[in-house]
């Protein structure tokens, strides 16, 4: 049996839609709490990870089984090591 899926993004949230070839079969949606988190995009994403967490969570990877795994990556600047004149960087070994 044939299923498509349609993701919406919604001002608040993410919807989806689960369609067979002859009626709706499932429709659940996932919100964004304003105050939950003050990075916009972040909050975005995790409401998305978490709408598709429960989309398709039986091909989510289990300690039984393999499967998709879902993370969000908050992608902020990585720290460098500054390195004064006449120090040595003990990393390169």
């Amino acid at each position: 049996m044939k299923e498509t899926y349609t993701i919406t993004r919604w001002e608040n949230g993410w919807s989806v839609d689960v369609r067979t070839r002859d009626d709706l079969k499932d429709y659940s949606g996932v919100s964004e709490d304003p105050y939950w988190i003050e990075d916009e995009r972040l909050s975005q994403a995790q409401s998305l990870a978490e709408l598709l967490f429960l989309t398709f969570n039986k091909y989510i990877a289990s300690d039984e089984e393999y499967g998709l795994t879902i993370e969000v990556d908050d992608l902020e600047e990585p720290e460098t090591e500054v390195i004064e004149e006449g120090e040595e960087n003990d990393s390169t070994g």
